[in-house]
């Protein structure tokens, strides 16, 4: 029984190997020829040939001028399409293209070693910021120049002037290439000038001042009163700096401590400078007008021998023998000379003017002069006098200490500080005693008629009076339209 079973199984293997050869198709000669005739009588021959017979035929082509190809065929025999490819010659115009570039082509430069097969990495910049300790040579150095690229570097007159004496806070833009090499530098020398610097082929450094002027226009600002000058010239726009111009072209003639009321108007013309389409800074006011409810004071700048002067439209200048003021702080008891005492509690004049401010706060000369005495003085404590001329003089008291260089004797000039708000004397608090003498008597300096300066001479007068036209018809404009809407 067992023997009829494994030759019935014998019989099965048999009939379906036959079969399976069947249906194996017939190899073409073309995949015949890339296999090696196995070996006779091995072991697995039969097994090879039939894996071998299973890929499917690769196709011959065959070039030929006629634009066509013919394959031998699998199965039809039937040939395929093929449009032969142009020489790739005649497709790029090389009649533009000069011999030289084939025959002396330009060297390439090599990359770092370690950047040499880096793909990814492109030009960049790197913007430094000078800090303290920071030197041109340091910056360089660690951006990769050698002892030898800086000395060539530095040598250059442009880079001496402008880049060895670097500051806090200066920038410099460094450019790179995609390896990391210093390709150029470029630092702003101010808002008008920029130093660039570059390398060229043979790895030497050129450099170049560049110039753009800026461009200068007339801004106007306008604005009432509702708080003080600061505040309110602030809010409008206008920069601590020419507040404070504002302060000094008007002091003689506006007493800000006083005379200042709600709804006053104030308008400036100044110059402004762009540069690429921004402003980048403030000029000179070039001219001023303030606006009480009764009177209206213009300011007109004009340079006289060499000096910066404010002069109004008739050629008189702003500018008096005396200041007002001579510190910056609120007064907290005016000239009366009747007076009650505060600290004596008796009837006794007050010549002077007290200002209240913190101790050390700068004092002034009112105007030109020489000091006559600087000491203690009695109840007027640390006191300085100067005289002026030989009607004028002037006392400031109760001071703290005096200027280290200023002595009896010394010449001073109109703003030159001359003391610094204490409390010596009889005082009740900081504060500073400003008394003004014309012939040895006290007079209010705030009431006072104060003798100004020499007036424009006729000459300069007409030339000043061309000069200030346009903008005095600016001002008179913008004047009559601020007086149209507050009419509406």
């Amino acid at each position: 029984m067992l023997a009829l079973c494994g030759i019935a199984a014998l019989g099965t293997l048999l009939f379906d190997t036959v079969i399976y050869k069947s249906q194996v198709p017939t190899l073409q000669p073309l995949a015949m020829s890339a296999i090696k005739p196995a070996a006779p009588n091995t072991e697995n021959a039969a097994l090879e040939q039939t894996i071998e017979s299973t890929q499917p035929p690769e196709p011959e082509f065959v070039f030929n001028r006629d634009a066509s190809v013919t394959a031998d065929p699998v199965d039809s025999g039937k040939g395929v399409p093929f449009v032969e490819v142009p020489e790739i010659d005649s497709l790029i115009d090389l009649s533009d293209v000069p011999v030289a570039a084939f025959t002396n082509p330009a060297p390439l430069t090599a990359a770092r070693p370690e950047h040499a097969n880096d793909y990814r990495r492109e030009p960049s910049q790197i913007l430094v910021k000078i800090e303290k300790g920071d030197s041109l040579f340091g910056v360089l150095t660690k951006h990769g120049l050698d002892q030898h690229e800086i000395a060539n570097l530095t040598n250059k007159p442009l880079v001496g002037k402008y880049l060895t004496n670097l500051r806090p806070g200066d920038e410099i833009e460094l450019d790179f290439d995609g390896s990391h090499r210093l390709t150029g530098l470029t630092r702003e020398i101010n808002l008008e000038k920029t130093l660039y610097i570059t390398r060229a082929a043979d790895n030497q450094f050129n450099t170049e001042l560049g110039e753009q002027p800026l461009e200068k226009q007339i801004q106007v600002v306008e604005f009432k009163l509702d708080s003080s000058l600061s505040v309110d010239g602030a809010a409008a726009g206008l920069s601590e700096s020419m507040i404070m111009e504002l302060y000094s072209i008007f002091q003689w003639t506006v007493d800000f401590n006083r005379e200042v009321r709600i709804g006053d108007q104030v308008t400036v013309l100044h110059e402004s400078f762009i540069k690429n389409g921004k402003k980048v800074k403030n000029g000179n006011i070039l001219a001023a007008e303030y606006r009480a409810s009764d009177t209206t004071y213009s300011a007109y700048r004009h340079v006289r021998n060499g000096q910066r002067t404010y002069f109004d439209a008739d050629g008189q200048s702003l500018k008096k023998q005396f200041l007002r003021n001579p510190i910056k702080a609120r007064i907290t008891s005016r000239f009366n000379p009747a007076r009650k005492h505060p600290i004596l509690n008796t009837t006794r004049p007050h010549k002077g003017v007290d200002y209240g401010a913190p101790t050390g706060t700068s004092i002034s000369a009112a105007g030109d002069g020489r000091v006559v005495f600087m000491g203690t003085k009695g109840s007027y404590g640390k006191a300085v006098e100067i005289q002026h001329s030989d009607r004028y003089t002037t006392l400031y008291a109760h001071l703290s200490r005096f200027p280290k260089k200023l002595k009896k004797g010394s010449r001073v000039s109109q703003g030159q500080i001359i003391g610094y708000v204490g409390q010596t004397g009889t005082a009740t608090g900081p504060n500073l005693h400003y008394e003004f003498r014309v012939d040895g008597l006290h007079y209010d300096p705030q009431k006072a008629k104060l003798p100004g300066s020499s007036p424009l001479e006729k000459s300069e007068l007409i030339v000043f009076k061309q000069n200030i036209e346009p903008l005095r018809a600016q001002l008179a404009s913008l004047r009559a339209d601020s007086e149209t809407l507050a009419m509406r």
